[in-house]
Order: C-alpha cells, then structure tokens, then sequence
C-alpha cells in the first residue's frame, strides 16, 4: 500500500495530526467523521507507518510521523548543553520549559529523556559535592 491509495479522509486525518497528537474523539468531530471510521482510517495509516499512536490517561492520540519533531529537540539541546559546558540535571530539565500552549511539548520532553538514556549515552550527568556537604564532611569527619 502506498500514499497513492489514501482517500479524502485519510488525508484529513493526516493534516489535522500534522502539527500536534489528536484524540480519537476530536479527530472525529474535527473532520467530520464518524469514530469508527477514525479508527479504520487510523489501522490503515499506523499500516502504512504515516502515524504513531500513543496513549496518555487511558486515551489514545495520534500524531503524524511528519509532525514529530524529537530529533530537532535532541539537536537544540546538545547545542545549549554544548555552549554551557555544563549544566545540573535540574537545569538540563528545564532546557525546554513546559508551557501548556506549546504543541510541542511531547517533542521536547521525550528528546531530552532520550539523550539522557540513550546507549550510548549522549550526555553525562555530573555529581559533586555542593557546601552543604563540604559542611557536613568538615563538621562530621573528626568523629571517628
């Protein structure tokens, strides 16, 4: 099967989850179809491998495999992290803010959890001592 064989409806499916994951339910009012036929549209595509399914909170979203945009993320991130030399993992998690208007925030969150467990690893998260714990070592190794 190839993209020569998608109908009306596939290609509306398709647009409409270009830019940001969809809901079945809202797949189906946006373009005007029926559930059922969503899903028959979507078996179709995940076949074709044109979209990812995923889930969140027990319900379904789609996206197109155009509309992911990880990678781009990963890229940007290595950069800052790259210019900065280093960074704390707090602030390596904040490289992407989250902002609920941001379509892309699946995007970003899954290219920096990538990079951080990837094998092998991409990045490298760095552990030292901060001046709490100089004090606590200066005040606690007399004790023996």
């Amino acid at each position: 099967m190839d993209e020569r064989e998608l109908n009306d409806n596939d290609q509306k499916l398709l647009a409409y989850c270009l830019n940001a994951p969809r809901f079945i339910s809202d797949i189906a009012r946006n373009i005007g179809i029926d559930v059922k036929n969503v899903s028959v549209r979507i078996e179709k595509l995940k076949e074709m491998n044109l979209i990812e399914i995923s889930s969140f909170r027990n319900k379904k979203f789609i996206r197109t495999k155009k509309g992911i945009k990880s990678k781009k993320f990963m890229i940007e991130a290595l950069k800052i992290l790259k210019e900065k030399g280093e960074m704390t993992p707090l602030e390596f998690a904040q490289i992407f803010p989250f902002d609920f208007s941001d379509e892309n925030n699946l995007d970003k969150k899954n290219a920096l959890a990538y990079l951080e467990f990837s094998y092998p690893p991409l990045v490298e998260r760095k552990i030292k001592i901060s001046p709490a714990g100089e004090k606590f070592l200066k005040e606690h190794s007399k004790e023996k």
